[in-house]
């Protein structure tokens, strides 16, 4: 059987702002980590054991953990900055992947496209209907709240994936749709549903 491949990404807008953001927690961070080595090195040099250890140790290690803390926020702030999320068709399998300042990939999702039970319009009655279902978890994999230019927002309702029902919005042209409606059933557009 001949592997049939297709990508695409939804790149996050306004990227050249997201990026500087992306540095100053960068930068933040590293801060915050060097004035916890900082603090460990003068508290170790100027501490006298003979007050007492309880205070030794809340003035050693109170301090360099709020650090270390500051720079995990930092840290995880810097992370959700700039994503950007790849989509790729292959064969009869559908990857979702989040891409973290153009450099490092994480894998999301990844399931045979038989899995899908709805393929529709965002926005549309039929979406609706499934977001007020409490059991269904909703996936935006995309970080813009409008599309791009000559893309759209779909929706996926996968009802066995990772042992929940999901609903996974994605932002994709219409040769994306097109190719994924190929391989799927015929069966699983929703009412009303068209390629835009």
């Amino acid at each position: 059987m001949k592997e049939f491949i297709y990508e695409e990404s939804a790149s996050c807008k306004n990227k050249s702002a997201k990026k500087i953001k992306f540095n100053i927690f960068k930068a933040l961070q590293i801060i915050f980590l060097i004035l916890c080595i900082a603090w460990l090195v003068i508290a170790y040099f100027n501490f006298d054991i003979t007050v007492g250890v309880v205070p030794v140790l809340l003035a050693f290690f109170l301090p360099s953990g709020i650090f270390i803390l500051v720079s995990l926020l930092f840290s995880k702030l810097k992370k959700n900055s700039v994503i950007d999320f790849d989509y790729a068709i292959v064969s009869n399998t559908l990857r979702f992947s989040k891409v973290i300042n153009d450099d490092v990939r994480v894998g999301v999702y990844m399931f045979d496209i038989d899995k899908i039970a709805e393929i529709g319009n965002f926005n549309s009655q039929s979406y609706i209907r499934k977001t007020k279902t409490p059991e269904i978890v909703i996936d935006y994999l995309t970080q813009n709240r409008s599309p791009d230019y000559g893309k759209h927002f779909y929706y996926l309702y996968v009802p066995e994936l990772n042992l929940k029902k999901r609903l996974i919005v994605i932002e994709c042209t219409a040769t994306f749709m097109n190719n994924l409606l190929k391989i799927t059933k015929t069966t699983v557009k929703a009412d009303g549903f068209r390629v835009l």
